[in-house]
């Protein structure tokens, strides 16, 4: 998930190996400087005599603090707020904080800032991130200029970032509404920082409604997105891909979901198969039926409103050139410039004459190298340091050492199927759990292979999730029931 324009991050991704994932992002608070008196005469007198710009105009409509409570399918899981306003020495700064909880684990709390110079074009000086996740360790990530620093426990790393951005760029968006040039079905792109690629992302807001000041607007390069904003240019509602944000009129409204139980339960078990299935190994396209899911999914309904999943095995997609790009880069998750990363990943490929063999090499040096553990946010040197970890830790590992080794590799997540015990009889066919494996590209054509089980060719056992419907599946999978319709060798 992205930034919206000046709306901060929210993003909610895979993060535990067989349960639904922490979610994150949280931060601090504004304050007009009063260190700025310090400040010599003649550069004051500069600043506030020369007249603001357009950016700087917005920003200042910006600068008021804003609460807003957070919900996921309906359940009110955390709360969110933003506000905006000068550093001591005049710069613009956004911040926004996140604070929710979907498990019985403990609170994830996120916190973000954006520092522009005020002078225009108002360039980006300074991008700060802290998560703070239930049960596992703190992450940093401190941005200045084209260099991040990235703390995560007790490893501290350099990365290349790609921090061009102004603000105007960033208020794109509400300066076009400002000026009045926002009609209904047309569009204006924004660009923000993303702190988990290390770069500045875009997207394109389409207006699809205005009325009584009221404007709806839609990202069409950010599925299922819609942001409403009212007259102060401040977001009042964002819808994003199953969660809502809305706004409420004070903190103690915003904080009303810390009342309710967790969304999820703590090791709730898999999605349940009626009949056995066929020997998956064999087969080669299988169709089932999900009964007990709603919306989110994007499986098609069928006309009794049950919904139905179709996997086929070594489906070989070709990668686009944006793909590969974002598949091959080092990111705060994906350490790939790591001393420790570059030795294993020379070690587990040396003697690979080609791209194949080397993927094949890294799932058996993955699998071999580390111990399968239940864990919270290992992350990957965590994983390295330690030899352990559950699904996610091999899956991001792999993605690691593949992109260190010069393999385009990303990290999928979805179900995978668990046949029942033997001796269990009975009309149980075994169940889908939650579950995180790998896509690597080979000669421009993605392949999944699975380095918890070892497996360089995963079959129809596998159903990926797209990023959006994971947690949607996730909150419905205790009441999921799969039934066969078909499968063919």
């Amino acid at each position: 998930m992205r930034l919206v324009p000046c709306f901060g991050p929210l993003r909610i991704r895979p993060q535990g190996g067989l349960s639904p994932a922490a979610p994150r992002r949280r931060f601090g608070r504004w304050v007009w400087g009063a260190g700025a008196a310090a400040a010599s005469v003649a550069l004051l007198a500069g600043l506030w005599l020369a007249p603001p710009s357009s950016a700087a105009r917005v920003a200042g409509l910006l600068a008021a603090e804003r609460w807003y409570a957070v919900y996921f399918q309906g359940a009110n899981i955390g709360h969110y707020r933003a506000w905006g306003g000068r550093t001591w020495d005049l710069h613009f700064e956004f911040r926004t904080a996140l604070n929710f909880k979907l498990q019985g684990d403990g609170e994830t709390r996120a916190e973000d800032r954006l520092i522009f110079h005020r002078a225009p074009p108002h360039r980006l000086l300074r991008a700060e991130h802290s998560l703070m996740p239930a049960n596992a360790p703190p992450r940093q990530v401190v941005v200045d200029g084209q260099r991040a620093e990235v703390l995560e426990g007790d490893h501290r790393r350099q990365v290349a970032a790609r921090a061009d951005l102004t603000m105007r760029e960033y208020l794109a968006v509400q300066l076009w509404l400002d000026a009045g040039l926002a009609t209904p079905g047309a569009g204006r792109r924004a660009r923000t920082f993303d702190f988990d690629q290390l770069a500045v992302t875009e997207a394109l807001w389409r207006m699809v409604s205005q009325r009584a000041g009221v404007v709806a607007l839609v990202a069409e390069n950010v599925g299922q997105s819609r942001i409403v904003l009212r007259e102060d240019l401040a977001p009042w509602r964002l819808e994003l891909r199953g969660f809502v944000l809305q706004r409420v009129p004070s903190e103690s409204n915003a904080r009303l979901w810390e009342r309710s139980a967790p969304l999820f339960a703590d090791n709730a078990p898999g999605a349940s198969v009626h009949g056995p299935l066929p020997d998956l190994e064999r087969v080669r396209r299988l169709v089932l039926r999900v009964d007990g899911m709603g919306p989110g999914a994007d499986w098609p309904p069928t006309p009794d409103g049950a919904r139905l999943v179709t996997v086929v095995a070594d489906a070989r997609l070709r990668a686009d050139a944006a793909e590969l790009a974002g598949a091959s880069a080092a990111t705060a998750a994906f350490p790939v410039d790591a001393p420790a990363v570059q030795a294993l990943a020379e070690q587990a490929v040396a003697q690979a004459p080609d791209a194949g063999a080397k993927a094949e090499a890294l799932v058996a040096f993955v699998h071999d190298f580390l111990r399968y553990e239940d864990v919270v946010g290992l992350g990957v040197l965590g994983a390295v340091r330690e030899r352990r970890g559950d699904c996610t830790e091999f899956a991001n590992l792999y993605t690691t050492l593949a992109r260190a080794a010069g393999l385009p590799a990303r990290t999928r997540a979805g179900l995978v199927y668990r046949a029942a015990p033997a001796a269990a009889g009975g009309a149980s066919g075994g169940s889908f759990a939650l579950h995180a494996w790998n896509e690597v590209a080979i000669d421009g054509v993605w392949r999944s292979v699975d380095p918890t089980w070892g497996k360089s060719r995963v079959g129809v056992t596998h159903l990926p999730l797209p990023e959006h419907a994971f947690l949607a599946v996730a909150m419905a999978l205790p009441n999921l029931k799969f039934r066969l319709v078909e499968a063919t060798p």
